[in-house]
Order: C-alpha cells, then structure tokens, then sequence
C-alpha cells in the first residue's frame, strides 16, 4: 500500500464544486468525502448518490399514525356508550382531526426510525458495530476496531450498573 496523500478544495459556489467531482473522477485520485453547508442535489448527483429512504419511513409512519388514531377515536366512541344526542356515534370531523394528530407523532417516530435505521441524511449517521465492521474489513485497523469494541462494551457495562442500581433500589422500596 503507497503513502496516502490528502487534497482539499474550497469552492465558492456549488457548480464548481460539482465540476471539479466531475472532473476527478477522470483522474486516479480518489475521492473520500465532500462536506457543504447545505444540502446540493447538484453534489449529489456528481457523486452519484442514492437517494435517501428516510422520506418513505417518514410517509409510512403518517399513514399507520392517521389510521391509528381514526381506529382509536372510533374504538373510544364505541366503546364508551357516549350520549351524543341523535348525533351519529362515529362523526368524521372529530375522528379526522385525532387522526391528524396522530398522523403528526407517528411521521416523526417514522423519521427518526428511519434516520437511524438508513444513515442518516446522505447516510452519514452510522451505528456502532458497523463502525467497527467498516473498520475492520474495509479499513483493515484491527487496532481501532478493537479499541471501539471494547470502548462500547465499557459504556453498556456502565449503562448496566446504573441500571441494576436503580433497579435495587425501587426493588428495596417496593419490600
């Protein structure tokens, strides 16, 4: 393996920079990351990214949180025996603005169920044991990966003192 050799540019617009992706990928260099203050489809088209999935866990969660939340209004109504005075049990103005609500919570949880489950955006988040996996077999630093392993077991190993502590206690409480 030669000498790694590292190059950064500064471009003062997005089209530049997008060239000069453009324009690497002719060359043998190789390209390892490219940062922006803000989001660039111009970028990521130069690079070539894949678009994101976290916009379908999104739309996912909004759709089961609208229907959740219309069962749930209408499971209350029928269940409740609600004297609603000749007006019918289940109305559909009430039970769509629950369902809204609900579709509110549930596109959110779908978010973040997708930001940490996909990457993140442009999938720069990554978990843990991939970290180490990445490290190991695509970096080949077995001495960083093992320093991250053992770094995350000494967290869950705290986690689960603090854990069990508190667990003691509210056991010693409850006697």
């Amino acid at each position: 393996m030669g000498a790694e050799c590292q190059v950064m540019g500064l471009f003062t617009d997005e089209d530049r920079a997008a060239s000069a992706i453009m324009a690497l990928k002719k060359t043998p260099w190789h390209l390892k990351q490219v940062h922006s203050p803000v989001p660039s489809h111009k970028l990521s088209d130069a690079l070539n990214l894949k678009k994101s999935k976290v916009g379908y866990f999104t739309l996912v969660g909004g759709i089961i949180g609208f229907f959740l939340g219309f069962a749930l209004a209408m499971f209350t109504a029928a269940k409740w025996n609600l004297i609603v005075g000749g007006k019918p049990v289940i109305a559909l103005v009430p039970f769509v603005i629950v369902g809204f609500e609900f579709t509110i919570l549930f596109a959110v949880l779908g978010n973040v169920i997708g930001l940490l489950t996909q990457g993140g955006p442009v999938y720069s988040t990554i978990t843990p044991p991939l970290l180490v996996y990445n490290t190991l077999f695509k970096e080949f630093s077995l001495g960083r990966a093992a320093a991250t392993s053992f770094l995350m077991t000494l967290v869950l190993l705290v986690a689960m003192v603090f854990y069990l502590r508190a667990y003691n206690r509210s056991e010693e409480e409850l006697s």
